[in-house]
């Protein structure tokens, strides 16, 4: 379940289908509530950088961490990116004794001392973005893409990949495949059980397919 307080109808308007107008996320100094059975509450305070200091001085700042810090998951989103003169101060008139210091250490205090996660987004309409991102993080029951899949497979001694580590990598792309797995499939069948429906020509007439990429890519499903 994923609401949005009633003052953002902008956002609401951006959240269509995926959430529905209600108070209840202004109860925990928030914009945007996120509830999933099991896990709990993620709130979501959506701020631009004007808002942001504007809400320091007048107090709203420290009231809705506050309130923010009673849920499980507690997020700040901070929309656009602060412009600064030669000698690092932002670029407001009424706020221009802030220094690029000054604003990080502000930032972190926000995660350091009241336990609130930080997002940085470019507009509103990243910010509905990344807001759909999370609510999909948020349901997901494990969270390891860090440590099952690496970023590149690993290579031999001349640079190069094998073809035992090349199939491992590919096996842990397929749904519910960890790298356990994937090495335990690779190595009772010696390759991947798999098999292109096209032919080798047929794979190499791809834009963007030599005959190089073409022999290694068939070398993996043969």
């Amino acid at each position: 379940m994923m609401l949005v307080s009633p003052t953002e109808r902008e956002l609401l308007s951006l959240l269509s289908g995926r959430a529905m107008s209600h108070p209840l996320p202004e109860r925990y100094g928030a914009d945007v509530l996120i509830v999933v059975e099991g896990r709990g509450k993620m709130a979501i305070q959506r701020k631009t950088l004007d808002d942001l200091l504007a809400s320091l001085e007048d107090g709203r700042l420290a009231r809705e961490l506050g309130l923010l810090s009673q849920v499980e998951y507690p997020a700040l989103m901070l929309e656009g990116q602060p412009t600064w003169t030669s000698d690092g101060h932002l670029l407001k008139p009424w706020n221009s004794r802030w220094t690029r210091t000054q604003l990080r250490n502000l930032l972190r205090s926000v995660w350091w001392v009241h336990g609130v996660a930080l997002e940085h987004t470019h507009d509103i309409t990243d910010t509905a973005m990344a807001i759909i991102e999370l609510e999909v993080w948020f349901r997901k029951a494990v969270h390891r893409s860090l440590l099952s899949r690496p970023k590149r497979s690993s290579r031999d001694s001349w640079g190069m990949s094998s073809k035992e580590s090349s199939a491992i990598f590919f096996l842990q792309g397929l749904p519910g495949v960890g790298p356990g797995l994937a090495t335990a499939i690779y190595r009772r069948f010696g390759k991947i059980p798999m098999s292109w429906a096209c032919t080798l020509e047929e794979l190499k007439s791809v834009d963007g397919i030599g005959e190089r990429r073409a022999r290694a890519l068939w070398e993996i499903l043969q």
